[in-house]
């Protein structure tokens, strides 16, 4: 008998362990960014990349060839930070893109508890948007919006 319930606790415990991490995984939130290259040659990040210093990036040098997109995804609660912050360049033009969150006061219900913000400069070829996307994903909520950034 006592084997048996060790069995059971063997198989249930596991199981139990799995249901609780695809719970807290249902709970977390990402962010899609976005960087378009709107030009006619490649542009690179600059010097305060921090993607390029991150261990799973290793052989990937993010540049972004004309007509071609980079997405990057930011996990929740991290990128909830008052202010998240890069820099593309293109010979002797860069672009300064950045987002972050204001908290909302008062929090409806069902509402995200926070309201996101994005900024492009120098504005005559650096454009930042925000773009209402469907959320029809069971196990992460993406916010409704995702953040594009376009270098022109």
């Amino acid at each position: 008998m006592e084997v048996k319930s060790k069995c059971i606790a063997g198989v249930l415990l596991p199981l139990a362990a799995c249901l609780a991490s695809s719970v807290s995984y249902a709970r977390d939130d990402i962010l899609n960014v976005e960087i378009y290259n709107a030009t006619a040659t490649d542009i690179v990040p600059g010097s305060g990349f921090s993607w390029t210093e991150y261990w799973a990036s290793s052989g990937h040098n993010f540049w972004i060839s004309p007509g071609e997109s980079q997405e990057l995804t930011y996990y929740l609660p991290q990128s909830r930070a008052e202010r998240e912050a890069f820099s593309y360049t293109q010979d002797r033009r860069t672009c300064h893109f950045s987002f972050g969150h204001v908290a909302r006061t008062p929090i409806s219900e069902g509402a995200m508890p926070y309201r996101r913000w994005v900024k492009a400069e120098p504005t005559d070829y650096c454009v930042a948007q925000l773009i209402d996307v469907e959320d029809h994903d069971g196990y992460v909520r993406n916010g409704g919006t995702r953040v594009k950034f376009t270098m022109k």
